[in-house]
């Protein structure tokens, strides 16, 4: 069963219902909520989502959206060996590199978000929503 880590940005499309992304975020959050795959976030992921879910909409619309979604998504730990290495990383941005390094100790197959270019320095495959249903439907 693929293991993908959802970046913020993934779940913003679908919580704000976000065009022409939309359709191919929510397919991702469907799969792993028929269990098809595995999903996990980081808890900074949580706290990006909140954030803007609270600006866009109001903190209890956030709230309850995080809810839901932890009934169908798993939380991956961030350590303090994951900010070290962050903090030595060839990573452009710091909040990408703490979910990479907590992926790659969370033996995640995917890190599924529409900044792939955010992850160049990834050995964890990384691929937009629309990228990853294709190699998903191509291998059932």
């Amino acid at each position: 069963m693929h293991r993908l880590c959802i970046d913020s940005d993934v779940l913003l499309d679908v919580f704000a219902k976000r065009e022409p992304f939309y359709e191919d975020s929510a397919l991702v959050l469907s799969l792993a909520e028929e269990k098809s795959v595995e999903a996990f976030i980081t808890p900074i992921v949580v706290a990006n989502v909140i954030y803007i879910l609270r600006k866009l909409r109001s903190k209890d619309i956030a709230i309850a959206s995080i809810r839901k979604l932890r009934t169908i998504i798993k939380i991956l730990p961030v350590t303090s060996d994951h900010v070290d290495k962050a903090l030595s990383s060839k990573f452009r941005d710091f909040e990408d590199a703490l979910q990479y390094f907590a992926a790659l100790d969370g033996r995640i197959g995917f890190i599924i978000t529409r900044n792939t270019a955010d992850y160049k320095p990834s050995k964890i495959s990384v691929c937009t929503p629309a990228e990853f249903l294709e190699i998903y439907h191509s291998q059932k």
